[in-house]
């Protein structure tokens, strides 16, 4: 299984893994990694996934890596170190139990998604929420994990082929599409995608249209590491490897997908239900 969002957000990306960055973690830690993260870090060493933790209202969205970078498996995470424990109890602080055997893998300093070793050698996955005092098993392994992990049910994904690009896609529909597609903006995931929002009495209705095909990687020429990152992976690479006749990924709210299929029909274009999310 391969989780990684396309294109990867460079900043978070730690150099490739090696046997010897791994095991210096474990023996730091006193742990040992299971077989499955590392071989996710394998394929990737660290960054956003493109699956979401089914069931879970969970705000998860990262898998860190090992490496010298923000942020990986290795930072110091405050709020759960053990030595504080006891001030903390005394200032009715809450912290989990043997919150010293928990290692996050992603979170914001009020949440973490945990390697639990509080059982045992080999890790379950917990959520732990530091602000309200939730602890809890998520699965029993890190292969359970990933089991969970799937596309956001939230959000319908249709793909077209036998396009030229996203902007045909626009210009064809907008001849059925009760509103304006928006110009192209790259900011957000390093590819372009266009949006636009339709009225409704509701919940707001949004369509966007994005390449299927995109940059390996990505980086803000405003970040301070631009220019040692930004050929860190050239070349391009599919966000759905497992379409890849698909040109144009087109996402919309779960609300329109039957009129969005429709306008397809019209507009002359075949949209196909993808059951794999994109990034």
């Amino acid at each position: 299984m391969n989780p990684w969002r396309v294109p990867a957000y460079l900043p978070y990306l730690q150099p490739p893994l090696t046997p010897s960055s791994a095991a210096e973690l474990e023996i730091a830690r006193g742990i040992a990694l299971p077989a499955a993260y590392l071989a996710c870090l394998e394929q990737q060493n660290g960054g956003y996934i493109r699956l979401i933790l089914d069931g879970e209202c969970i705000p998860h969205d990262m898998i860190w890596g090992i490496g010298p970078h923000f942020p990986n498996l290795s930072d110091y995470h405050e709020e759960l170190d053990p030595e504080l424990r006891e001030e903390n109890d005394e200032d009715g602080v809450w912290m989990p139990e043997d919150c010293g055997r928990l290692v996050p893998f992603d979170g914001d300093g009020h949440w973490y998604l945990c390697l639990d070793y509080r059982a045992g050698p080999d890790p379950a996955v917990s959520y732990v929420d530091v602000e309200v005092g939730v602890d809890r098993r998520v699965a029993d392994s890190f292969e359970g994990y990933l089991a969970m992990l799937k596309p956001d049910n939230g959000t319908s994904f249709l793909g077209l082929r036998g396009v030229a690009s996203v902007d045909e896609v626009a210009r064809r529909l907008q001849a059925f599409v009760p509103a304006e597609f928006g110009p192209a903006n790259a900011d957000a995931s390093g590819y372009p995608v266009r949006r636009c929002g339709l009225a409704s009495g509701g919940d707001p209705e949004w369509i966007w249209l994005s390449p299927n095909r995109v940059p390996r990687g990505f980086v803000r020429a405003s970040d301070r590491r631009y220019p040692e990152l930004k050929d860190l992976l050239p070349g391009e690479a599919l966000r759905l490897p497992e379409h890849p006749d698909v040109v144009v990924v087109v996402e919309c709210t779960g609300s329109l997908r039957n009129r969005l299929v429709d306008w397809c029909r019209r507009a002359g274009m075949d949209a196909q239900v993808l059951l794999t999310a994109p990034s």
